[in-house]
């Protein structure tokens, strides 16, 4: 598995994350979770999705993120369950929009469970990369240097 505890580093830093189909998201490192150990999630902020041909598909001044390779994806009764490599686990309802032409998917009613089964973030509609993650790297330096 991946240094995912790394990401911690990257606190107010913008970074990209490039998935395996050519999608890419690029934000400002926010919050991490769980406070130790693997990071699960992080907050982006300023965020920018890209559709694997590098087209700007969308924006949002804050972005839940699982920074972890996906390792299964189920559909049953109407609801989406992403598994991903550190335990973490994504489950909602996935919506027919204009982003998932461009490689993303919305979950509406969607939570994030960490490692343990525990709920850690819940959120009305969430914006994910049904993809792997294959890297990440830093693209600016912290905020206001």
């Amino acid at each position: 598995m991946p240094d995912y505890a790394r990401l911690r580093e990257y606190v107010s830093h913008r970074v990209t994350f490039d998935f395996d189909n050519g999608a890419r998201i690029v934000g400002y490192v926010g919050q991490t979770r769980p406070p130790a150990g693997p990071v699960q999630t992080l907050m982006l902020s300023a965020a920018m999705l890209y559709s694997p041909g590098g087209k700007l598909v969308a924006q949002h001044p804050e972005l839940s993120l699982v920074p972890n390779m996906l390792v299964a994806a189920q559909k049953d009764s109407g609801r989406m369950t992403l598994e991903f490599d550190s335990g973490a686990r994504i489950v909602g309802s996935p919506r027919d929009d204009a982003l998932g032409a461009a490689g993303f998917l919305t979950l509406r009613g969607a939570a994030i469970h960490d490692s343990n089964g525990r709920v850690i973030e819940r959120h009305d509609e969430l914006v994910v990369v049904p993809r792997t993650l294959v890297s990440y790297r830093v693209t600016e330096g912290p905020l206001g240097q």
